[in-house]
C-alpha cells in the first residue's frame, strides 16, 4: 500500500512539472524599451466576434495596463501600457489570445504573449 502511494505521488509530481514546462514553451516574448512618459500599444490582430484577448498576468508598475476593444479601435483588440509616473526599472505583462472558434465551440487556438518592459527616464 505504501508503494502505491509513493508511485501515485511521483506520477502527480511528474505530470505537474511536465505541464508547467509546456506552458512556458508556448509563450512568445516581446522586449520593449520604453520611456516612462510613453504609451505602448500592441495591436494583437484579434478582431473576430468569437476571438478574444485577455490579460492573464497583470503588470506591476503601471498607470495604464488594459486591453481596449471598442469602436475607437475599430473592434480590434489593442493592449495599452503606460508605466507609473517616474517609475524606472523592469515590468512585464502576459496576454492570452484566443482564436479559432466556429461560433458554437470555444476557441481552438490559445497563444500567450509576455511583454517585457525596460522602462527609463
Amino acid at each position: 500500500m505504501k508503494r502505491i502511494k509513493t508511485v501515485s505521488i511521483l506520477s502527480i509530481l511528474i505530470l505537474m512539472i511536465s505541464c508547467e514546462n509546456q506552458t512556458d514553451d508556448n509563450i512568445t516574448i516581446i522586449n520593449v524599451d520604453l520611456l516612462n512618459s510613453e504609451i505602448y500599444e500592441n495591436h494583437t490582430g484579434i478582431s473576430g466576434d468569437e476571438d478574444g484577448a485577455f490579460i492573464s498576468k497583470q503588470a506591476t508598475h503601471y498607470e495604464v495596463s488594459e486591453v481596449v476593444r471598442n469602436s475607437t479601435t475599430n473592434w480590434n483588440a489593442i493592449y495599452k501600457y503606460k508605466a507609473q509616473n517616474n517609475y524606472v526599472g523592469e515590468d512585464e505583462v502576459e496576454l492570452e489570445l484566443r482564436t479559432g472558434s466556429d461560433g458554437a465551440s470555444p476557441p481552438k487556438n490559445i497563444d500567450k504573449i509576455r511583454i517585457e518592459f525596460s522602462i527609463s527616464d
